[in-house]
């Protein structure tokens, strides 16, 4: 008896069946998407944790050298000069600049602290163009979760910076001659270790700043609102917020903050523990002179900022922290020593309240 065999041809995937693996594989990137950009994220943040302990242990070994942390801006001036800008710094330097020796810039400093070409030692002030140094883009002064490109503008082609130094719970006469609230005071003014009367790791030192971006519409990140009346009532900057922007900025916007790694001043390396991190911000007068400011810390990271206390350590402070009572008058630095009325915010950024600081 003969045998056939029947040859069938495969029987491929039907068009449901197709359907229903594209649908699977959807459903897989959808729930891993969020999982792989969480550790990017977390990634990200970890680095800048470590930007703000390197920069911390920079200024340790500062204060070990010259029994100070350094001041909130500084350096040479020569205001009778017709071009002062250009033949000194004009006392516009950020602290970052003399710290640069001890987080392994030791070459940039030996170049900044040297004749180079017709500009002087210490060079010229920071938003002068054309001075290498103060172009240089710096590694520990970068946070990878901002991503914002050097595009030159108004404010030139300088090296950015995404990290900024405390004037606690301070926000009036921030350029002028009352003394400090927080670790890093006004221009040439030094706060020693041992007059952290509050303990260094309750104490705010540093924490993080998105670069500015020139653009039409300003947003809450890397800008401020400029008008008045916050100083007796810093609630009232909130009112400036419209969502994500800043309710009135229509015209073309030239915020300097974090534009200069070398410069000073609070609009452009400063930040003081008044309204939340990732705040709005406010300044106080129609220009960026203005001698009172309300600069919350930001960052890109969700839900909160980065903070650097004075003893080292790195901790994350929530958008959600305890501010207090924001209707209370800003004060000047003159006392150091009366309680923040900004609640746990305020607390960890003065000096020497004399506050019990337990929790967030």
């Amino acid at each position: 008896m003969t045998r056939f065999s029947v040859f069938r041809w495969p029987r491929g995937f039907t068009l449901v069946e197709l359907l229903v693996v594209i649908a699977i594989i959807g459903i897989l990137i959808a729930l891993l998407l969020p999982a792989v950009q969480a550790a990017r994220e977390a990634a990200r943040r970890s680095q800048c944790v470590n930007n703000l302990k390197q920069l911390m242990l920079a200024a340790h070994n500062y204060h070990d050298t010259y029994k100070r942390f350094p001041a909130g801006w500084g350096g040479t001036a020569n205001w009778t000069a017709p071009q002062h800008w250009m033949v000194s710094n004009s006392g516009q330097l950020g602290p970052f600049v003399v710290l640069a020796p001890f987080f392994e810039q030791g070459s940039l400093y030996d170049q900044i602290t040297s004749q180079l070409g017709s500009f002087p030692p210490f060079g010229p002030a920071p938003w002068v163009g054309g001075y290498s140094p103060w172009q240089v883009e710096i590694p520990t002064l970068s946070c990878p979760s901002d991503a914002t490109s050097k595009t030159g503008g108004w404010w030139g082609n300088h090296g950015r910076v995404n990290y900024n130094h405390s004037l606690g719970d301070k926000c009036r006469d921030l350029w002028g001659g009352e003394g400090p609230r927080g670790v890093f005071g006004r221009r040439w003014y030094y706060v020693a270790m041992a007059e952290i009367k509050d303990g260094t790791s309750n104490t705010v030192a540093m924490s993080e700043q998105v670069v500015a971006v020139e653009t039409n519409q300003g947003t809450i990140h890397g800008d401020y609102f400029w008008g008045g009346g916050f100083r007796d009532n810093p609630a009232a900057c909130l009112a400036h917020k419209n969502g994500n922007l800043i309710e009135g900025r229509a015209a073309r916007i030239r915020s300097r903050r974090g534009k200069w790694w070398s410069g000073g001043g609070p609009t452009c390396q400063s930040f003081n523990t008044i309204l939340p991190p990732n705040s709005i911000g406010c300044n106080e007068s129609d220009g960026e002179w203005g001698w009172a400011q309300i600069l919350p810390p930001d960052s890109y990271h969700p839900g909160g900022v980065n903070v650097a206390m004075a003893d080292g350590s790195v901790r994350f402070i929530t958008d959600t922290i305890n501010t207090g009572n924001l209707s209370a008058m800003c004060w000047g630095g003159g006392n150091r020593y009366y309680n923040s009325p900004y609640g746990v915010w305020g607390a960890l950024g003065s000096m020497a309240g004399g506050e019990a600081v337990s929790s967030q």
